[in-house]
């Protein structure tokens, strides 16, 4: 869960991007600048530090943005945030955004973790039942988990359906152990 800034700068983002008709392309842009903040773990700390000079901060931001050929939208939006020194935040604002603009579409996404790769025409097949499970649009996300040693186990929100053989032989364990 976002922190309530952080929340707050996701909304205040959305809006913008609502009222100029950039959401897809906004939505695009976070993913790709959180990406960096991803791939470069100290960058978060370096923003967070008020050792930092702001000239400081204030280059890197430049150098991210041309990098990444950002809007001048999202170019805007991060100076507000570097100015009321938030940048460290920008992870959380952008999953923030991605979670609002979801609610926003109607669609609910789905993390589904396989011992295996599955082929395109399950995953389709996965989709459209839990499209008529939940009746919603899903985005279906698929991670590859080996320890799972067979079956998927599908987390939707909070809820957790677990079809793998390691969630049976834990089950399994645990009635044998109760008994």
């Amino acid at each position: 869960m976002a922190t309530p800034p952080a929340q707050l700068y996701a909304g205040v983002l959305l809006d913008l991007a609502v009222a100029a008709d950039q959401v897809e392309a906004v939505a695009a842009e976070t993913a790709r600048l959180a990406a960096l903040f991803g791939a470069t773990p100290g960058l978060s700390r370096f923003f967070a530090n008020p050792i930092q000079a702001a000239a400081a901060k204030e280059r890197v931001v430049a150098e991210m943005v041309e990098g990444l050929a950002l809007s001048d939208l999202l170019r805007r939006f991060l100076g507000v945030v570097r100015r009321n020194r938030r940048l460290q935040l920008f992870p959380e604002i952008a999953t923030a955004f991605h979670r609002a603009y979801d609610v926003r579409r109607g669609v609910e996404r789905v993390a589904v973790r396989s011992a295996r790769a599955l082929e395109a025409g399950s995953v389709t097949a996965l989709a459209t039942r839990l499209r008529s499970r939940l009746q919603k649009e899903v985005e279906v996300e698929v991670e590859v988990a080996p320890d799972l040693i067979g079956g998927l186990v599908v987390q939707v929100g909070s809820e957790e359906i677990d079809g793998s053989i390691r969630g049976r032989l834990k089950g399994l364990r645990a009635h044998l152990l109760a008994e």
